[in-house]
């Protein structure tokens, strides 16, 4: 890897493997390894992501797509495939900025509205930023590298609620959660068809809180993490 290639922290995020014994459980946290420099970040997520919609070909067509890293200044990525060329770009979900720019010090819980209307706004700031550059369509690939951030089922609701009701500039809405290397755990949040939104009301959520629960104070065991 090049010197100059600008870095990117990640947090942690893997593969939780339970083992069942006779009058015990013992559960087994695989860390999944990031690359440091932030394209190949991106280049890894990406990757993962198209892998994994090989696994589920009514979620997302990838088996004849060829991708294009772009250069800064650009869209993240082009994919190119028979159906014609769209453009993709990467959104991180970690609110470093409110976490004096440390996944360390991410909190344990979280109130799911309040998280989601924080991903909402920086969608639509995207959204907003390339409006009059959408080309022959724009594809948003939402992701997460810490587990702290794993997005509860309220919080992806909302996301598909408000993303249905607000004009954006994305032709297609993802949200992946990276597990291991090749695979991990895709969401469609925009568009949803055949889903009426008439009795949801998102306020309802407001006062709903999180409690996070994941490998805290795990210690290293066989190549991974063990709970101590």
């Amino acid at each position: 890897m090049a010197k100059n290639k600008p870095k990117k922290p990640t947090g942690v995020t893997g593969a939780c493997i339970m083992s069942l014994g006779d009058v015990s459980a013992q559960a087994e946290f695989l860390p999944l390894k990031f690359p440091k420099a932030k394209e190949e970040i991106e280049a890894f997520i990406v990757g993962s992501f198209l892998n994994e919609g090989k696994k589920r070909p009514n979620f997302f067509s990838t088996h004849e797509i060829e991708v294009k890293q772009n250069k800064l200044d650009d869209y993240d990525f082009t994919l190119y495939s028979p159906y014609g060329e769209k453009s993709l770009e990467l959104m991180e979900i970690a609110p470093l900025e409110n976490l004096l720019g440390s996944y360390e010090n991410a909190p344990k819980s979280y109130k799911p509205y309040d998280f989601a209307k924080f991903i909402f706004d920086k969608l639509m700031g995207k959204s907003v930023r390339y409006a009059s550059s959408t080309g022959d369509g724009l594809i948003l690939l939402m992701y997460v590298t810490d587990w702290h951030f794993a997005l509860s089922e309220t919080i992806i609701n909302l996301l598909k609620y408000w993303t249905a009701q607000t004009q954006h500039s994305f032709e297609e809405i993802f949200f992946y959660v990276p597990i291991e290397p090749e695979g991990g755990l895709p969401y469609l949040i925009y568009p949803i068809p055949g889903v009426s939104w008439e009795n949801f009301n998102p306020e309802t959520y407001k006062e709903n809180v999180v409690q996070i629960v994941g490998p805290i104070g795990w210690k290293p065991h066989k190549g991974g993490l063990i709970n101590s």
